[in-house]
């Protein structure tokens, strides 16, 4: 019999396997997880690609019925035309696009505040009114104000950067005009709940140098009372129609009887029928991922372009 004890050297021959199976099996897990992740990502991209196309086609339907309304109907703009109808659900081979059509004129335009690069009295009274009607904080207004002038002074009841620099994270105040009504979320005094009672009622249109017309067709009850201080709730109730307003012009809207007693002169220049900004606005669903697309369409002399594009809520 051989009793001689075991070769030490067998035991580390056993060993070394073991760890090479231990180190060959981490390397596939973590190549089997890494192929797992790169499928996730192309597949996200393919999404990605295939959801920009639709916004695309959204932007084009957007067009054509803003083109064709405008052929019909000339320099006029209610929700009782075509393009206020929206688009009827597409199904798509992976899943459906909605999408709509927003008149943003029909909304109290920031940047009017600080048009062409000085305070509009009328247009700051009328912002100051809106949020009177919808019980904000009027010290809102004036930190709206601060948000875009160009000084670093702030107003009454304001902000400048001191009271931004504060807050963590720091950061200033933009001191330029609106790009996204979603700056407002930035502004001392608007948390949620303000944000989102103002948002319905107002836009962020590209800075103009005189205040941007306000199409009286579109604009919401609480916008029409902002216009005027003698506009009753149940005046600006009339006037909106229960969103149907269709005047053609402003002598037929002025010649309203219960408009008799106001001072409409005063509205001259600041209101219109006509509106030069739409937003297309759409929901595009692919496999069961659903994204927001949101395109800013201008009415030129001759026609329609974007003008701006954003992968999300606009509103």
């Amino acid at each position: 019999m051989n009793n001689q004890p075991p070769c030490r050297c067998e035991g580390v021959a056993l060993v070394t396997v073991l760890l090479v199976v231990a180190v060959v099996s981490i390397l596939v897990t973590s190549m089997s997880l890494d192929l797992q992740l790169d499928i996730q990502r192309t597949a996200a991209l393919k999404r990605m690609l295939q959801t920009d196309q639709y916004s695309y086609g959204l932007e084009a339907w957007g067009i054509s019925i803003l083109t064709d309304d405008h052929q019909e109907t000339g320099l006029l703009d209610s929700r009782r035309e075509i393009w206020a109808q929206g688009a009827p659900p597409i199904e798509l081979p992976e899943g459906r696009l909605t999408g709509r059509m927003i008149d943003l004129d029909g909304r109290f335009n920031l940047n009017n505040l600080f048009a062409g690069n000085r305070q509009q009295t009328v247009q700051i009274e009328r912002f100051e009114r809106l949020l009177e009607i919808l019980q904000i904080d009027p010290a809102v207004g004036a930190a709206v104000l601060d948000w875009q002038d160009t000084d670093r002074i702030a107003e009454q009841s304001g902000a400048e950067d001191p009271a931004y620099l504060r807050q963590s994270p720091p950061y200033r105040a933009a001191n330029r005009p609106f790009v996204q009504v979603s700056e407002l979320r930035l502004i001392r005094g608007v948390d949620e709940t303000v944000y989102q009672t103002l948002r319905p009622h107002v836009a962020a249109l590209p800075a103009p140098e005189s205040p941007s017309l306000l199409n009286i067709n579109t604009a919401t009850p609480e916008v029409l009372r902002s216009i005027l201080e003698q506009i009753t709730p149940q005046l600006a109730e009339r006037l909106y129609q229960n969103g149907q307003a269709e005047y053609r012009n402003l002598s037929e809207f002025f010649e309203q009887p219960e408009l008799k007693d106001v001072a409409w002169t005063q509205l001259i220049g600041s209101v219109g029928v006509d509106s030069r900004y739409f937003l297309a606005s759409g929901a595009i669903e692919i496999d069961q991922q659903v994204q927001h697309y949101a395109s800013l369409i201008e009415q030129t002399t001759t026609s329609f372009q974007v003008i701006g594009r954003l992968r999300g809520h606009y509103e």
